[in-house]
């Protein structure tokens, strides 16, 4: 996927900007499916699994 940018890997800055990216859409994610009453207990388990992953490699990658 990076080849078509001429990378090989992202910079530590773009691996940060992209797991908070991530964390704000599935956030989102997480309180429009219950505001709108949308969200099924399946998905909303998979987007909490989510955020819980993204925040740790955060942890991770912030230390």
């Amino acid at each position: 996927m990076l080849k078509g940018y001429g990378q090989t890997e992202f910079s530590y800055a773009e691996k940060r900007r992209i797991l908070w990216y991530d964390l704000l859409l599935y956030l989102t994610m997480k309180t429009e499916g219950f505001y709108r009453g949308y969200g099924t207990p399946e998905s909303t388990a998979e987007v909490q699994k989510n955020i819980d992953d993204i925040y740790s490699e955060l942890v991770v990658l912030l230390q």
